[in-house]
């Protein structure tokens, strides 16, 4: 670690920095891989904007033309489509509502094809439940879990490129309320609730293999990339303090205790669903059971 990051008491309880933050390699790494990919702008050809939109607007086609392909009309693979196609959707009118500026950068058409190529590794999940090698028939308990996970992860979405974008309109500096309150990117945390969805949809491991690895090489670097940014702005300190690169801090502030108290969290719930099925624990150890026979029987 080679940052000269030091912190002195705020009257709130919580440091504020007093010196300029130097990141370590990993940080530095992630910072000029992120810019490498963000500088690039050329006078000729297409906006990035529009690339991405369209390879969400085409999604929806391609899951349907996979489904007529292979002749799978199923629950699994009809849940997958209005998953992945509503968020093709809701991602094109969030462009017109409240568009990206890192998005309006012209791309030369080689590099365009290139984004957009590796955009298509999305469409292998579709690929993998419309084949066969996915779930044709979810359980309820799936259904409930995907479609839930799906929503939050649209609302956090949403609201908190809502929130960034209306907010620095206004103002520069730290966005440290709302969605941003406990974690500093609700934004990436959204997107990554929404495509899990797709994955537990799937209920590939395949799947979330190419999930997990999107989040690792596009994701991660930001994120990183984005708290070197935030680090020397005022109020920075007390609000890492309190907030998360990820998941929200809503049970400790001391970093290790929240990354093993949503290690508990998750933990208990991959055994109960690995150990029970869902069918069996809501209908077994249901927690009105009891007054429910007295009421009806």
């Amino acid at each position: 670690m080679t940052s000269t990051y030091s912190a002195s008491t705020h009257p709130t309880g919580y440091p504020t920095s007093s010196k300029v933050y130097r990141p370590n390699f990993v940080e530095n790494f992630c910072v000029k891989m992120t810019e490498n990919t963000q500088k690039v702008q050329e006078t000729n050809g297409i906006k990035l904007r529009y690339i991405i939109e369209f390879h969400k607007a085409m999604t929806a086609f391609v899951i349907l033309s996979l489904m007529n392909h292979y002749k799978n009309y199923s629950l699994g693979s009809f849940l997958y489509l209005t998953l992945h196609g509503i968020y093709g959707v809701v991602w094109i009118l969030k462009g017109f509502a409240f568009p990206e500026d890192s998005l309006h950068k012209r791309v030369g058409w080689i590099r365009g094809a290139v984004n957009f190529f590796a955009l298509s590794a999305y469409w292998i999940l579709p690929f993998i439940q419309m084949s066969g090698h996915g779930i044709d028939k979810p359980s309820a308990e799936r259904v409930m879990f995907t479609v839930a996970l799906f929503t939050l992860g649209i609302a956090m979405l949403v609201g908190s490129e809502a929130q960034k974008t209306y907010m620095l309109n206004q103002r520069d500096g730290l966005i440290t309320n709302g969605f941003f309150k406990f974690t500093r990117n609700p934004n990436y945390l959204g997107e990554m609730m929404i495509q899990a969805s797709f994955a537990l949809a799937t209920g590939s491991m395949i799947a979330w293999g190419i999930i997990i690895s999107l989040w690792c090489t596009y994701l991660l670097p930001r994120m990183i990339a984005k708290d070197v940014s935030l680090r020397n702005k005022e109020g920075a300190a007390s609000y890492f303090v309190r907030s998360s690169m990820l998941l929200p801090k809503l049970f400790f502030t001391n970093t290790w205790l929240h990354y093993l108290s949503w290690m508990a969290i998750f933990g208990a719930v991959f055994a109960i669903g690995e150990t029970i099925s869902w069918t069996h624990f809501f209908k077994k150890i249901h927690p009105f059971k009891y007054f429910t026979k007295k009421i009806f029987h």
